[in-house]
């Protein structure tokens, strides 16, 4: 995930695309067997989101996935071979020429990239901050009324973690696409060689298992018609004994969550409540010798941030609809958490931090806007501030507009495409049970310190 600066779009963290090389299928990719097993998993400690971005040109662009297969071999060194076979049709509007399709880790070695037609493509590696990714260059654009397939392997090292006493494992995510469906997703874990049915743990279900050429075990899944920005996570989890390297835990990871309220309050109308409508507004102006403001609220779920989480970035972005002249809206952070998008109003709203974390300038309608919030989140997740696991983000003009005017984003009710989203990456991940014990350790330094002490005069 990107870093995003001030007034940037959500273009920053959704990549644009253009051309190059050649591409092939690999046809076994996940085969099936009719057998269904459940088992259930302890606690994964590793959460790896890999995410890919096509060009998108805004609102214009129509585009959804044929399918998108993934299949990862488990290594001994505690690396993944990844494999993505993407099939993707532009519906309507502007050209495809590359796809980003996103790592989980920054330790990656990039393989092959070849399409339908056994054209060699061009991947390179188009990270950006911890925004992990490989541009995959298309043989030829991609027109309207067109479908592009292709396939790109990786290496990625240090995936697999410590499970528990006993086990090791890793949980996966694959691509979620935030403008476009997924009408076949198919996700299979090849395992170490050795480890069998009764000895595998899943974070869900299974729905086939079968056995590769090699006499590995794969598990696999399968979904059909995933909405935009719909998710899924595969993890598993074996004995330790089946790999020679693992790392004992996960440091590193993002999440983006969607809002759980959002809603404006104006003083125009201060009883008026406007919780479960399309539309977020934002404006200050004066009337008849008056001046009126109308200000953003949103409360965001934390949970998908683990505890002791080192968050490093923290972006908000909402996409403009109405933007009749230009804005500059800042962002500021709330304690308190209490209120609810259906009963809030400009009467009963509670009082936030006048201090500005970011602003944004808008000036442009169909365009997504950020706001860096990291204090806010960093303060949530660790409980100094609100929570627990809830940050509230207001958004506010300070500055005169014209009289009645206001700018307006999509809600949550508006469209899933364009909902308001935070989007947060955490750089490590501290143990409680390690701040725990810091006081008790040292204590006993201090103890045993002053024991040797005496014991070394006593003697003299």
């Amino acid at each position: 995930m990107k870093k995003a600066g001030r007034g940037k779009k959500l273009e920053d963290i959704i990549e644009d695309s253009s051309t190059s090389d050649k591409n092939l299928i690999a046809n076994y990719i996940l085969g099936r067997v009719a057998v269904k097993d459940k088992v259930s998993l302890a606690t994964l400690f590793a959460v790896f989101f890999c995410m890919m971005f096509v060009q998108v040109a805004q609102a214009q662009r129509q585009y959804h996935l044929d399918h998108e297969w993934v299949k990862i071999w488990i290594n001994q060194n505690g690396s993944i071979d990844l494999f993505y076979d993407v099939s993707i049709t532009l519906d309507s509007g502007p050209n495809i020429n590359y796809v980003n399709i996103g790592q989980p880790k920054s330790d990656f070695t990039i393989g092959t990239a070849i399409d339908q037609y056994n054209n060699l493509l061009t991947a390179s590696d188009a990270s950006s901050g911890s925004d992990y990714k490989v541009r995959v260059n298309l043989y030829s654009p991609l027109t309207a009324g067109n479908t592009a397939r292709f396939n790109l392997t990786t290496n990625v090292a240090h995936m697999i973690y410590e499970d528990n006493e006993t086990n090791v494992g890793m949980k996966f995510i694959p691509t979620w696409w935030s403008e476009a469906g997924v009408l076949d997703l198919r996700v299979s874990i090849v395992l170490p060689l050795g480890v069998n049915a009764t000895m595998v743990g899943t974070s869900v279900n299974w729905d086939n298992v079968l056995t590769e050429p090699d006499g590995r075990l794969s598990v696999f899944w399968e979904r059909q018609n995933l909405m935009p920005n719909e998710q899924y996570g595969f993890g598993v989890s074996f004995p330790k004994k089946y790999v020679q390297y693992y790392d004992i835990e996960h440091v590193e990871g993002q999440t983006i969550a969607g809002p759980t309220d959002d809603t404006y309050v104006q003083s125009w109308s201060p009883s008026s409540n406007y919780g479960g409508q399309g539309a977020l507004e934002a404006s200050k102006y004066e009337y008849y010798g008056e001046t009126y403001q109308r200000i953003i609220w949103l409360k965001f779920d934390l949970s998908g941030v683990p505890n002791g989480a080192l968050v490093d970035v923290a972006t908000l972005a909402l996409y403009a609809n109405s933007v009749p002249e230009t804005y500059t809206l800042y962002a500021c952070s709330c304690a308190d958490n209490s209120w609810n998008e259906l009963t809030l109003t400009y009467s009963n709203m509670p009082g936030f931090n006048v201090t500005q974390m970011d602003l944004a300038v808008v000036s442009r309608s169909q365009e997504w806007y950020n706001w860096s919030v990291g204090d806010a989140v960093r303060k949530a997740v660790d409980g100094v501030q609100g929570g627990p696991n809830i940050v509230t983000i207001v958004l506010l003009e300070t500055s005169i507009r014209g009289e009645l005017s206001s700018v307006s984003f999509y809600s949550k009710e508006n469209s899933v495409l364009y909902e308001p989203r935070l989007a947060i990456h955490w750089s490590d991940i501290i143990s409680e049970f390690q701040s725990l014990l810091i006081l008790p350790l040292l204590m006993i330094t201090t103890l045993l310190t002053v024991i040797v002490y005496r014991r070394k005069h006593l003697a003299r």
